[in-house]
């Protein structure tokens, strides 16, 4: 049980992007203030430990350790007052040293600047997935108004609503996986998004249950199974995201953090709303008469107009419905003059 918790974990998990840089490349974006700060500590304690303890003529004029790292610095950082001179090997140290100072400033510089754009960058990102999630949500408001009315157009309505949910499918899984959506803001739009997506599911799972004909019952049932997919995935996603969050933000209690809550909150409990409605309309299906029903009474029927005694039990029994469902659903075949079939 545990594997296979932390194998949906691991598929819920941002994908990994190959590396497109060299590997002096892939090292340098490793390197954080951390590692940097470790880097010019390491080159400072071996730089003044090697001129505290270097012979004379191979380092500066004393040994004093406070000269010592008081050369190191003003070389590392590239000052060089001049009062002090290395000699021999200590000149080799010191242009060591002066290499390596000019590298982390200039990646300490290079990451400061890294990360102004990089926020930058979130900015702009953060923005057009609000624009596109409001965009989504009014679509589908106006798609769930549409399906509510009955008439001959709804299949055809059924069928930009199936494509619709398709793009909005794409998009919020490609932004949780590649763009992580649910790492940054954007949880009121989500939310307000998952308003939109109920309503409309809820307008499917009412279409399917009026029984019109087959296409929109088939059409409406394929709608309300793709939103609760989505909103499966999300509310896993949701969930992931917020046993990996740190403790700190959780100890922050921000605005921010509240909105997370109830975007995540809001999924799980559509999640399980759906799945029960879904759950209801097959059984429904399965039973009920309607169009889908009659459609499969009807490719049970034999063909030919001899029938043998009790047909409406046989074919009740084949489907698992009741005798009196069957029984409709031959009377409505008979009606449409669609039996006896040949």
């Amino acid at each position: 049980m545990n594997d296979a918790r932390a194998e949906d974990d691991r598929s819920l998990r941002p994908h990994a992007v190959p590396n497109m840089q060299t590997p002096i490349g892939r090292l340098i974006d490793r390197l954080g203030y951390g590692a940097l700060s470790l880097v010019a500590s390491g080159a400072l304690t071996l730089s003044t430990t090697y001129f505290a303890i270097a012979p004379k003529g191979q380092g500066i004029e004393t040994n004093d350790v406070g000269d010592a790292l008081y050369f190191s610095i003003v070389t590392f950082t590239s000052l060089g007052y001049g009062d002090l001179q290395p000699h021999g090997v200590g000149r080799a140290v010191a242009s060591v040293l002066v290499l390596v100072g000019i590298s982390v400033t200039a990646l300490l510089i290079g990451r400061v600047a890294s990360e102004r754009q990089s926020s930058l960058l979130l900015l702009l990102h953060s923005s057009d997935v609000q624009r596109r999630l409001s965009s989504f949500t009014q679509q589908l408001h106006d798609a769930a108004d549409e399906i509510s009315q009955a008439g001959p157009m709804r299949a055809r309505k059924l069928k930009s609503t199936g494509e619709l949910l398709q793009a909005v499918s794409s998009y919020l899984s490609f932004n949780a996986f590649q763009a992580g959506i649910l790492s940054f803001g954007n949880f009121t739009a989500l939310t307000m998004l998952y308003d939109a997506l109920n309503e409309t599911f809820e307008a499917c799972m009412a279409a399917f249950k009026d029984g019109e004909n087959a296409e929109t019952m088939n059409r409406a049932l394929a709608c309300g199974r793709t939103i609760e997919r989505l909103i499966n995935l999300m509310s896993r996603l949701h969930h992931q995201s917020e046993r990996e969050a740190s403790s700190w933000k959780k100890i922050r209690g921000t605005r921010r953090g509240r909105s997370q809550v109830a975007a995540g909150e809001k999924a799980q409990k559509l999640r399980s709303e759906m799945f029960g409605a879904l759950q209801s309309s097959m059984e429904w299906r399965d039973k009920a008469f309607h169009a889908l029903q009659v459609e499969r009474v009807f490719k049970a029927m034999p063909s030919g107009n001899q029938w043998p005694t009790g047909i409406h039990k046989e074919v009740a029994a084949a489907l698992k419905i009741s005798p009196s469902t069957a029984t409709k659903c031959i009377t409505e075949l008979k009606n449409n003059g669609r039996l006896p079939k040949y």
